[in-house]
């Protein structure tokens, strides 16, 4: 599969402006992104080259509840738990076939769902995207997919021209995705067979997070598991959210030690 690290949904349920200010107190750069008329929600953003952090909430609850999207529908389930990392999106440049290799491996697919936003400067952005379905709420969700209508190099440019992508941004990457998992076993197990990953057994204990650990590769995503020991942070995470991205890793780093914001730590 050829997949590339879009972005990452942290879910939000008061101000969509906060992250912007957050950010922009410690000299980083995030904008509004705009409105999902069709799902009633709105967003910000905080890019690191073009993988992005997307600040995601809802502005419009009947829409919400009524929008045949499964992300919104994650989103309206952990509003009871508060603020946080929900799901973590790969770009294809070719979502028909991922449709088409995932389904012949028994894995079952939404529809290919058409996405489009408008942009607070009132440009229309548009996209297809493809989940995989199934599965308990609280359980990990799985990645979706999301193809672009416009190249990697055009987005690229659009971004810069639109002060969107700013230096800082530029030189930014998204180095690692810390996700809590009950089982590191069980779900590695379950997203190699999904993806064809080839991965070795190796699992060692991580002191700062207070769990076992399991780092590899998805595309170009540097994903590690962690599943918790009894006195660990990351236990209550669990117990009120269930299985979910926890912290991302900038490189460079964007603050020295793991800061709490809104739910999630980043570094």
């Amino acid at each position: 599969m050829n997949l590339r690290l879009d972005h990452i949904v942290h879910f939000v349920y008061e101000d969509i402006d906060l992250p912007i200010k957050f950010l922009d107190s410690k000299g980083l750069h995030a904008v509004r992104g705009g409105r999902h008329a069709a799902w009633g929600t709105e967003n910000s953003i905080f890019h690191a080259g073009l993988s992005y952090i997307e600040f995601l909430r809802i502005i419009d609850q009947d829409k919400s509840m009524a929008a045949d999207n499964p992300l919104i529908a994650i989103l309206a389930s952990d509003k009871r738990a508060g603020d946080g990392l929900g799901q973590i999106c790969f770009r294809t440049d070719d979502i028909l076939r991922l449709k088409s290799d995932l389904n012949r491996k028994k894995v079952k697919t939404s529809t290919i769902i058409n996405g489009q936003r408008l942009q607070e400067n009132g440009q229309l952005l548009k996209w297809k995207m493809l989940f995989i379905v199934g599965g308990n709420q609280k359980n990990l969700p799985m990645p979706f997919f999301i193809e672009w209508e416009e190249s990697d190099d055009s987005r690229m440019q659009r971004l810069i021209n639109q002060g969107i992508l700013q230096p800082q941004n530029k030189e930014l990457s998204i180095h690692a995705i810390l996700i809590a998992v009950r089982s590191v076993a069980k779900t590695v197990e379950e997203w190699a067979g999904i993806f064809d990953l080839d991965m070795d057994d190796m699992v060692i204990d991580d002191p700062e997070w207070g769990a076992k650990r399991k780092a590899f590769t998805l595309g170009d995503a540097n994903l590690v598991f962690l599943e918790p020991f009894r006195n660990s942070p990351l236990t209550k995470i669990l117990e009120s959210k269930g299985e979910r991205p926890v912290a991302i890793q900038f490189s460079p780093g964007i603050f020295s030690t793991y800061t709490e914001f809104l739910g999630a730590y980043y570094r």
